[in-house]
């Protein structure tokens, strides 16, 4: 898309939202205070804020929101016409591999993970069992979980199995776990100095454990007081590998601890973890970095603040090229974009009231056809997946992990920042 025909939707964006009365000054803050309800006749939207300009990393300060709807309130819209009138396209997740459907791929990932355990099983070394039980239980949460993960952050419809499948993977993957910690335990326990490999097991353990919790925790349904306090608890155990030298661990901890806090009903604490839109995207820390920056979009347009959300990610897609590698997932990627923008698209739709914001109501559904006219064509429907789901840390093989502590000033994925093989 050139520089003339963004400044041209923008332009006539900003015609539209400049008829409806704007809600408050424009917040300094993103822990700020949520500003009053607004009255009917307002709109919930305010004018767009000014866009940085392409390459700037500064993001414009969000606008004052309404009071959020609680978490989960697009599934009741306020009006039922207004969604069916913007139905969302056929969409799919981008194709792991060639002819290869979601189920197939967890099978083949649920036997290459009985394989592993059986192997520790019959192995006699104690560093090795530990070894397998972690790789085990890794490939379940990266990839077996994933369709499931990443349906349901798009709000695809479910595999046949629904999520109770993959819940009852991030199980087995618990029970690796617990097996591979009473070895490790033991191995303490048993006098002396402990080996090496136990440091380096108990690390990637300290991983894979508050990543599991997250991943249940997303999957099962968030309904009752008691799933909105476990999710809570989820999340705060993610924060501490939020900060962890390992950049793709940091990133993934961000984006599932962000996603547990938006249950809570309001998307700001989420919002204020997670990196500006705009920030740049370092390619090791794929693919976390690059839905964190989608999740805020979502959030913001969750908060009230569509205007915003849309101009973030038409920004987004012209960071694609430097951020995604070519070819079939730049492709996926920039279609997830639209997606989001479709989403976000629609929800405007249903919240401004036909009068005073008719012309922006229009604006909304004209550009919602527009945008999926020309991103969703045959053959041209799939989105990018989360995978893997949580960072590969435990490679059988590799006794001292991917995500082992950097030492004399190395990340923890080597000199070049090379990742390890994911499968």
């Amino acid at each position: 898309m050139s520089r003339g025909t963004r400044y041209c939707l923008r332009t006539a964006m900003a015609c539209c939202l400049a008829l409806a009365p704007a809600l408050a000054t424009e917040r300094a803050e993103d822990d700020a205070p949520p500003a009053p309800q607004p009255t009917p006749t307002q709109s919930p939207d305010p004018a767009p804020p000014p866009t940085p300009e392409p390459g700037s990393a500064a993001e414009p300060a969000p606008p004052t929101p309404a009071t959020p709807a609680p978490h989960g309130a697009a599934d009741a819209p306020r009006d039922a016409a207004a969604v069916e009138a913007l139905p969302l396209p056929d969409a799919q997740l981008l194709p792991l591999e060639p002819a290869v459907d979601d189920l197939t791929y967890q099978r083949s990932i649920a036997t290459r993970a009985a394989e592993l355990a059986q192997q520790a099983e019959a192995a006699k070394d104690p560093a090795a069992q530990v070894d397998l039980l972690l790789a085990a239980a890794n490939q379940i949460l990266a990839f077996e979980v994933e369709p499931a993960c990443s349906r349901k952050f798009y709000g695809l419809a479910e595999l046949p199995s629904g999520n109770a499948a993959a819940i009852d993977a991030v199980a087995r993957a618990d029970a690796l776990l617990a097996r591979a910690e009473g070895l490790l335990s033991a191995a303490r326990g048993a006098g002396g100095e402990p080996p090496e490999w136990v440091a380096a097991g108990a690390r990637r353990l300290e991983v894979l454990r508050p990543f599991a919790q997250g991943v249940r925790e997303f999957l099962t349904p968030s309904e009752s007081a008691d799933a909105a306090r476990s999710a809570r608890q989820a999340a705060s155990a993610l924060s501490m590998l939020m900060e962890d030298a390992n950049e793709t661990v940091a990133a993934a901890a961000t984006f599932w601890h962000a996603v547990l806090r938006a249950r809570d009903g309001d998307p700001s604490p989420a919002v204020s973890v997670l990196p500006l839109a705009l920030s740049e995207v370092r390619r090791k820390s794929l693919p976390f970095a690059y839905f964190c920056r989608l999740l805020r979009c979502r959030l913001l347009a969750e908060r009230g603040s569509h205007a915003l959300s849309l101009a973030m990610l038409t920004q987004i897609e012209e960071r694609c090229d430097r951020w995604l590698a070519s070819g079939p997932d730049r492709a996926a990627g920039l279609r997830a974009v639209t997606w989001l923008e479709l989403q976000a698209l629609r929800e405007w739709h249903q919240r401004l009231s036909t009068e005073p914001d008719a012309q922006a109501k229009t604006w909304c559904a004209e550009r919602f056809q527009t945008l999926a006219g020309d991103r969703f064509k045959e053959g041209e429907r799939t989105l990018l997946r989360l995978s893997p789901a949580v960072p590969l840390v435990a490679v059988a093989g590799e006794a001292a992990g991917a995500a082992d502590r950097p030492k004399e000033g190395k990340s923890s994925e080597g000199e070049d920042g090379d990742e390890p093989e994911q499968r």
